[in-house]
């Protein structure tokens, strides 16, 4: 397993407020599982443990497959569904906002196959690097209520104009945190359209 894949899987556990152990105990493993892997006791993990901890924690993880033991399950798409995955268009602004374009469609994830209203969105950019790099499809859970630490996709209405942000919120006002570079601000909430949390990445 490369080091990619262990910082992003660290990472990701301190995105959610959450320890190795609490993410061992909600796979059924021993406490030690995933943290013996971020201390490099253990080199590599199942493709299941891996798979699993991305659902969890809502993130891809980069994956050499050389370096994993044999597959198990892991994650999957829904053969009965498909929802709608939108490209984005990015506006020549700082705050690295896009509109939705080219609409096609994509299997559904299983862990999503009973949630309605789900559809995915392509990262346009680097403007969240390391939580989301180009290119990455990024499935939202519309159930999934709105909270400070979370990732959302979130639809705005300014006049005329429509537009979109991939951030994290920040507060319950709604500020939004960009990483790529480092930027915080505020939307009106009256000029949400919608805000849906992401859930699941998978890597191209």
């Amino acid at each position: 397993m490369n080091d990619i894949t262990r910082e992003r899987l660290r990472k990701a556990i301190e995105w959610n407020n959450t320890n190795p152990s609490a993410v061992a105990h909600a796979f059924g493993k021993e406490e030690h599982y995933y943290r013996d892997f971020l201390k490099g006791k253990k080199k590599t993990l199942t493709s299941e443990g891996l798979s699993f901890a991305a659902t969890f924690l809502g993130v891809a993880l980069k994956i050499q497959t050389k370096n994993i033991e044999e597959p198990k399950t892991g994650l999957s798409a829904s053969k009965d569904r498909h929802v709608p995955l939108y490209s984005a268009k990015l506006s020549a602004t700082a705050d690295r906002r896009f509109i939705f374009e080219n609409t096609t469609d994509i299997l559904c994830p299983s862990a999503l196959s009973r949630v309605r209203g789900v559809y995915a969105v392509r990262m346009p950019d680097d403007s969240m690097e390391p939580r989301f790099f180009a290119g990455e499809t990024l499935f939202v859970d519309p159930s999934r209520s709105i909270r400070p630490g979370v990732f959302i996709v979130v639809k705005i209405k300014n006049g005329e104009s429509e537009y979109a942000y991939i951030k994290q919120v920040v507060d319950e006002k709604l500020t939004l945190r960009q990483f790529n570079p480092e930027k915080k601000f505020s939307v009106p909430l009256d000029s949400v359209l919608h805000a849906h949390v992401i859930q699941i990445v998978y890597s191209n």
